[in-house]
């Protein structure tokens, strides 16, 4: 330690006695004869039992009736003045009578004799006290408002001003002050609200400090957990307030409300914040931890699960608990709700049954947190029963379609108790009956079913059968289309798809336009495209056809808009090369399209003069896009014997295309003259793929 320093809880000792002696100092000009310290009566109402001479008390509640000098005084019996600490000039000063009292604020009052003043109504809201330092002592004076009885000790409340390092109280049976040093044991009193206090701050500031505690109930739990919270305690702070919840801890707001509440899903701790805001921009805040635990989690085993009596039976189990460890392991081998046995190493065991009997085993295991998991195993000790499943007449057949089923089983250690049938193999039994295994069914949907016949004895031994059941009907059709809408021309692309329980597919077609009229077939599934020319709403239908030649039907709603409602034709144009050095030839490529008609020619004008240059009957296109469809190959030959080769094509679906070279060897130009026919006129169709 550095010579000639005093320590640190000297100094406030110190302070203490120096404060002391201040106070003795005042004490003997201001004549004070001291008052008693005041006692509470409820929580709206405070009484001030008075000493002769001066008393310490303050306005904790607003009374009507007490608003100035002159109203205190005619309140309390033989008083005769009020006095108030100036902080500014670290004196006492005589308040006139018409001074204005302020509420919740320490004042001194003088009496003559033993008296008392009872206070009644609402404590202040807005109860705030500016503390500050000055060039000579750092003295101020405080009254403990009556929502901080939390606070009972002289350092509870030092601890709660901020930059207070000393307090005193004003001793009325004694006329005198007492203090304490912050940090220290010495004179450590009791506070009580509504009284006031002398304190030394060693920089500026204020109090009360705005507080807030929030309450979550319940503030632990198993997942899920659903927590209430609220605000039960607020301390300083100006209503109204304006609330902000972080329920989860990611720092983002969850909640606003006053009182909300939050469900926690997942296991985990959680750190719940609370911002407040008083009326004037003033925040609290305080955080509060939500535990979340997760319940252990175990998986029952055993061998053998079924025999004769008496079965020895050996058990096992993995248990996991992702947030804590497992301490108790549990066994209750004859599902009577009294667990038989118990470990707190493993869940490993035997036990032998020797009565018949279905019986539920079941494991539990304990956390560290004292939650538990279960599991259960079923144990069948017994000759089973036996079950044969048939019908009378035939397995298959059309929808509707009616099967009488048979059902017959026998125990040869007991009785039959239960027959029971699935009928659709769902794994939920439509039938039941305790005494016969005989029952009809109709069945109205075509597929493949798996009929299970279930026979129970006399003591819960279970046995099943299963007879198959074909029922045939028409196939579905599951048609798909991208994209269902948009501007003409609009093409679309089309899925063909579909299912058939009772057999397989083998044809699918299209409606294109829902004119009822077949556009597009194929014996397999597979994707076509069509285009929409002209805007309208179309059903465009899937048909399918299975090997029993029964079809199946559905649609699908096409919305193509139209961009060219007067059915103005379209052309389409291309040129390759666009640029290069003189002189260059150049490659015109051409379309044109009529929505309501035909096109009758084709003109370009080459030099943009404004002038066409050149002229075509609609058969005769400069370049024309050529798609040769899937499956298909073409073929060139000079057919006409012209010196270049013109090109066939043969689509999937079997027809045949010419296109006619008008250009030459090096730069065709594709004229379509449609589909080759016969002498009679007839398409050609070699059949498709």
């Amino acid at each position: 330690m550095p010579k000639n320093r005093i320590p640190g809880h000297l100094t406030r000792i110190l302070v203490c006695l120096l404060g002391i002696l201040f106070f003795q100092w005042l004490s003997s000009i201001c004549c004070w004869d001291g008052p008693i310290r005041p006692t509470l009566a409820h929580a709206e109402s405070i009484t001030f039992e008075l000493k002769e001479g001066l008393n310490g008390i303050s306005l904790a509640v607003i009374d009507p009736d007490i608003t100035t000098v002159q109203d205190l005084i005619n309140a309390i019996p033989d008083c005769d003045s009020v006095k108030s600490w100036y902080t500014s000039q670290q004196k006492f000063v005589d308040l006139s009578n018409d001074t204005v009292l302020e509420s919740g604020y320490p004042y001194f009052v003088h009496v003559t004799a033993d008296s008392s003043l009872t206070l009644s109504g609402n404590p202040p809201t807005d109860l705030l006290f500016d503390l500050i330092t000055t060039g000579q002592t750092n003295i101020n004076v405080i009254s403990l408002p009556l929502d901080r009885s939390h606070l009972t000790t002289a350092e509870e409340l030092a601890n709660n001003i901020p930059n207070c390092d000393t307090i005193w109280y004003w001793d009325a049976e004694k006329q005198g002050y007492s203090g304490h040093p912050i940090g220290t044991e010495i004179n450590n009193f009791a506070v009580i609200p509504g009284y006031p206090y002398f304190i030394n701050i060693t920089a500026n500031t204020q109090w009360p400090v705005f507080m807030v505690f929030p309450n979550a109930n319940p503030s632990r739990g198993t997942a899920p957990l659903t927590v209430n919270f609220s605000v039960p305690k607020v301390y300083g702070g100006i209503p109204p307030y304006a609330y902000s919840w972080d329920l989860d801890g990611d720092t983002i707001e969850d909640d606003n409300s006053e009182s909300p509440s939050f469900l926690y899903e997942e296991f985990g701790t959680y750190n719940v914040t609370l911002t407040m805001t008083d009326s004037s921009d003033a925040e609290a805040t305080d955080t509060i931890t939500i535990t979340v635990w997760s319940s252990p989690e175990v998986t029952a085993s055993a061998s053998p699960t079924t025999g004769s009596a008496p079965l020895e039976v050996n058990f096992s189990c993995s248990a996991t608990d992702i947030d804590g460890t497992i301490e108790l392991y549990e066994w209750d081998f004859d599902g009577d709700g009294a667990y038989d046995w118990s470990s707190t190493e493993n869940g490993n065991t035997s036990n032998e049954y020797t009565a018949k009997g279905s019986y539920l085993a079941t494991i539990r295991v304990t956390d560290n947190n004292q939650l538990t998991g279960t599991d259960t195993v079923s144990i069948m000790v017994g000759e089973s029963p036996t079950a044969e499943a048939s019908v009378e007449d035939e397995t298959s057949g059309s929808a509707p379609f009616t099967v009488d089923f048979i059902g017959t089983g026998s125990d040869t250690d007991g009785t039959i108790a239960l027959y029971e049938w699935d009928f659709d193999g769902d794994g939920a039994y439509d039938w039941s009956s305790d005494s016969s295994g005989n029952a009809s069914y109709t069945y109205t949907s075509p597929g493949v079913y798996n009929a299970t016949f279930r026979v129970t004895d006399n003591v819960g031994l279970t046995t099943k059968d299963t007879v198959l059941i074909i029922v045939s009907g028409p196939p579905r059709a599951l048609p798909r289309v991208y994209p269902t809408s948009g501007d003409a021309p609009l093409e679309v692309t089309f899925f063909s798809d579909g299912e058939d329980l009772d057999g397989s597919l083998v044809d699918f077609a299209w409606d294109f336009d829902g004119d009822g009229i077949y556009d597009w077939n194929m014996g397999f599934s597979t994707n076509t495209t069509y285009t929409y020319r002209k805007g309208g709403t179309y059903n465009a239908t899937l048909k399918v056809t299975d090997n029993d030649d029964l079809t199946g039907t559905d649609s699908i709603t096409i919305t193509v808009s139209d961009l060219n409602p007067q059915g103005y034709p379209t052309a389409t144009a291309s040129a390759t090369p666009t640029n290069g050095g003189a002189p260059l030839r150049v490659l015109f490529q051409g379309q044109g399209a009529d929505p309501s008609g035909t096109i009758v020619s084709h003109e370009w004008d080459f030099d943009g003069d404004g002038n066409y240059d050149e002229g075509l009957v609609p058969a005769k296109f400069i370049g024309i896009k050529i798609d040769i469809g899937s499956n298909s190959k073409p073929a060139f030959i000079d057919i006409d014997n012209d010196g270049d080769n013109d090109l066939f094509i043969g689509e999937s679906y079997g027809e045949l295309y010419f296109y006619r070279n008008d250009g030459d060897s090096s730069t065709p130009i594709w004229a379509s003259l449609g589909e080759v026919t016969d002498s009679n006129g007839d398409t050609i169709d070699v059949g498709s793929r």
